[in-house]
């Protein structure tokens, strides 16, 4: 929670004006919503979540360092796939940014 009210902390000291800062603000952080925990402790998202990450039955958590995604397994596998021509960019890319 601590992170998320930095998060909006910063944007609330962008330009309120700004078009692009304007849409962010009404796609990303109006949608935002607590999620409860049912008994088991299972994150309740809500239908209309779902329904926009196309979330099914089969899901997972992707950990990715300060933050974590819940993906439909089969949009996870489809994220992932690559051509050799992609991996081999895909590699490039970031071993220039992370600097390897």
């Amino acid at each position: 929670m601590r992170a998320w009210e930095e998060f909006e902390k910063k944007i609330a000291e962008l330009p309120s004006l700004d078009p692009n800062i304007v849409r962010f603000r009404r796609i990303y952080v109006s949608a935002a919503i607590e999620c409860e925990l049912d008994r088991v402790g299972r994150v309740l998202v809500p239908p209309h979540l779902r329904d926009k990450a196309a979330l099914t039955r089969d899901v997972l958590w992707a950990g990715m360092g300060r933050t974590i995604e819940l993906w439909s397994t089969d949009a996870w596998t489809a994220a992932l796939a690559m051509t050799p021509d992609e991996q081999a960019v895909f590699q490039r890319a970031v071993m220039e940014q992370i600097r390897i």
